[in-house]
């Protein structure tokens, strides 16, 4: 059995490189599953960029939103034990998959310059900055350039009086979709080509 805590270690610089040379000298696979690059919303954008119907994507934004107060304490305590406010307070940018994954997975682009800035909590509970991080941040928003020109922006809040979300929207020279909590819908250029797209 796996000790949970060992699951929050502390992101080294050099952990990408020593991967990359395990992978290589091994011969096995690296693999990270992320449940958003199966959102019905996600997957349609992707059949639509790759149909073209996007034009060349201009923006893209993504988000998660999980409030602490939606299970995210049972979470950490089950992770951390005793100590489970030192190990909670991980800065959201260190674990963005939800998000970034769905902007990636439909454009196959990659990061390639941010800018970020954070949230500084001073919620009672004290687990920021009073964490191994000596991180003070519960929301964090990048600004992305991507290797295909275009710009994403990335939230990853915890702490946000919203019922919670993920979710995507994607702007192009020729169409856009738009997520919210009201629904999605398709556009394009002309006015008049609209999809309102509820079955997502």
């Amino acid at each position: 059995k796996v000790d949970p805590t060992t699951l929050l270690a502390i992101i080294e610089t050099d952990e990408t490189p020593r991967l990359v040379k395990t992978v290589e000298k091994t011969g096995m696979l690296y693999m990270l599953g992320e449940t958003s690059y199966y959102y019905p919303a996600v997957i349609y954008c992707r059949q639509r960029f790759q149909e073209g119907a996007f034009g060349q994507i201009t923006y893209a934004e993504a988000e998660y939103y999980h409030d602490w107060d939606h299970g995210l304490y049972d979470v950490m305590k089950w992770r951390g034990g005793a100590n489970w406010k030192k190990t909670a307070g991980g800065p959201p940018m260190h674990y963005p998959t939800h998000s970034t994954s769905q902007v990636i997975s439909v454009t196959g682009a990659h990061m390639t310059a941010v800018s970020c800035q954070g949230f500084v909590d001073h919620h009672e509970d004290g687990i920021y900055p009073d964490n191994q991080w000596n991180n003070p941040f519960s929301n964090e928003s990048a600004l992305f350039q991507m290797s295909d020109d275009s710009i994403c922006r990335i939230n990853e809040f915890r702490r946000i009086g919203h019922p919670g979300a993920v979710r995507m929207s994607m702007w192009g020279t020729q169409a856009s979709f738009e997520e919210n909590r009201a629904g999605a819908v398709w556009l394009t250029k002309n006015r008049e080509e609209t999809e309102r797209l509820d079955d997502l």
